[in-house]
Parts: C-alpha cells; structure tokens; sequence
C-alpha cells in the first residue's frame, strides 16, 4: 500500500526539527499528506494536569504558536506543499498517538527539548513506539536526501514482514539489508565456525522465502546476512559498518529468546544506533 499520510510531532527542540525535515521529505517523495502537531507538554503532576486543553492553553498563546508553527515548517521546509499544522497542550505520547488515527506513519526526533531526562525516565520517542499501532520513524540524524540503505532486523515472524513491508514502502529505492541474529548469548560472531554459518543460512531460506511473500517484497530488493551473538550490539555493529540510513524491525516476535526487536533490545537500539528507526507494531 502507498504512503498517504504522515502525522509528524515536533516540540521546537533540534531533535524535532530534524524529524519535521524528514518528514517533509517523505510527503514530497511519496505525494502523501502531511500533518505537523507542536506539543506544549503539561506534566502529569502539574495542578492544571485534570482540565482539557483548551482550558489551559489560553486561544491567544494557540494562535501564536500555530504562526511560529508555521513559519518553522517554511524556514526548514522551504517549497514543501500546504501542510496541516495543529497545536496541542497535553502528554506527547497520548496526543500523538491519538493524532495518528488517520496516519500511515508517524514520525518523532529521537529526542527532544529535555534530551538531559532521556536516560532517567525514557524518551518520548520510546513511549510513543510502545503505544503506536503505525510504523513510528525515529529521526535521529538531520536529512541528507533519500534513504539509499536501510538495515531490517527479522526474526522472520509475521511482525517481521510488517517490518519489512513497511521499510520498503518507506524506502521504494533503497538497499534492503536483512539481518538476522541468531540470539546466542555465549558465541561472538568472530567465533563461529564456517560450517555453522553455512547450516544458519540454510536452514534461513524457507523461513525468508515465507517472510517476503507476507511482506509482499521482491526478492531481488533483498539481501540476507546472518550473525551470532546479542541482538543489539550485532544489529548496531552492522548498521554502523553498512552505514545504514535505517535500522528497522519490529517490535515483537515470538519470544524473548527468539526476538530480535524486543523490550531491552528495541530501547537499546534507539539509544545506541546512528542510524534513523523505523520501528513496527
């Protein structure tokens, strides 16, 4: 399916504006509309936390910041068509994922304006990734044209191929970089024997062949590689030698032993990598 539309969150901070580039670039590349939603974050112990946002957001303040709003997307966006721009006062998580109703994708900076309370209490970017049901991209570098080669991390569950669809739909030209990790705490990948190697790739190539039929994929866009070792550290290794626009996968798979974006390992990953995320529900 195409990409038609794109809801982008943006705090003003330098994280979000490089998200709100990006996602400019993707509505031009893919003709798809796009929405920008400026949070002022309300924190869940403040006194006005209970009242609607209208109520604490006086209409002035909203008018105000839905021109700054505008005249961003027009300095970092210059020539990009109409875009829908809304200002909201809330929790960023629960706002963009209710925004996100209508949208293919979703798209946040890896951090925002308190990037300091990032290791104490967890991102936004991990928050929304948690409640999502869209593909959320996590931005972390600023744009530099099209994505050219995006890493996938399969487990070759049906989550999997949501994952590989979706980077494919993301990036109709790019490189597509299959990586599967065998999860075996104990062995480095610089230990394994060729024979085994030789067996993990036969044994990959029904369960590739099953996962790019769900994903609905070309099997000549694809090119599988196969590590030992801990998920994270081999996934952000890989990435950083292919240097990767990209690092995607999803977020759940058939077990903690046998998932490669799970829990510990996704929030590892965003924290970790270079490389932008696209992360799938």
């Amino acid at each position: 399916m195409p990409l038609t539309a794109i809801l982008a969150a943006t705090d003003f901070s330098r994280g979000s504006d490089h998200a709100v580039q990006r996602a400019c670039h993707l509505a031009t590349e893919h003709d798809a509309a796009l929405a920008v939603l400026h949070i002022v974050a309300l924190a869940k112990g403040s006194e006005h936390a209970w009242l609607p946002p209208e109520l604490t957001l006086p209409r002035e303040n909203v008018a105000e910041l839905q021109g700054q709003l505008r005249e961003r997307i027009s300095t970092l966006c210059p020539g990009t068509p109409p875009v829908q721009t809304t200002v909201r006062q809330g929790r960023p998580c629960e706002l963009i994922t209710a925004a996100a109703d209508q949208s293919d994708l979703i798209v946040v900076g890896a951090h925002g304006s308190h990037r300091w309370m990032d290791g104490l209490i967890g991102s936004t970017a991990e928050r929304v990734v948690q409640r999502a049901r869209q593909p959320v991209l996590v931005v972390r570098r600023p744009p530099q044209g099209i994505y050219r080669r995006v890493v996938i991390a399969t487990d070759f569950s049906p989550h999997s191929a949501r994952a590989v669809a979706a980077a494919a739909q993301l990036a109709p030209q790019a490189e597509l970089h299959l990586l599967h990790v065998h999860h075996a705490w104990h062995t480095q990948q610089a230990t394994v024997s060729e024979g085994a190697l030789h067996t993990l790739e036969q044994a990959a190539q029904a369960p590739l062949q099953t996962l790019l039929e769900r994903a609905g994929v070309n099997a000549a866009r694809v090119r599988l590689h196969l590590r030992f070792g801990h998920p994270a550290a081999e996934i952000t290794a890989f990435a950083a030698t292919l240097d990767a626009d990209v690092v995607a996968g999803g977020t759940r798979g058939y077990s903690h032993a046998a998932g490669v974006l799970l829990g510990s390992t996704s929030a590892s990953l965003l924290r970790g990598t270079e490389s932008d995320m696209l992360l799938c529900p």
